[in-house]
């Protein structure tokens, strides 16, 4: 089942990568994030790159009009705290 799925599914339908703002302070600006956004991988502090391709998503990180930013190959999802979706150019 689950390969029929997957076969079904094109590589961009799956994130390379979830990101968000990081609240630990000054110095850190952006943290990615588990799929189901309820757990945090890893910190990056400013300046500091992002992996994966995921950088060219850090800009919209920095509002707080975004809970998380999906990132794909052909994309960017930009994610509201009421759920909804937002296309994003990218």
């Amino acid at each position: 089942m689950r390969e029929r799925i997957s076969a079904e599914l094109a590589a961009s339908a799956v994130p390379i990568g979830i990101i968000a703002h990081c609240h630990l302070g000054e110095d850190f600006q952006v943290h990615t994030i588990t799929p189901a956004l309820d757990d945090i991988i890893a910190h990056y502090r400013r300046g500091e790159p992002l992996p994966d391709g995921l950088e060219r998503a850090r800009a919209w990180t920095r509002t707080a009009s975004y809970l998380a930013v999906e990132v794909y190959e052909d994309g960017v999802l930009c994610i509201r705290p009421d759920g909804t979706v937002i296309k994003a150019e990218g």
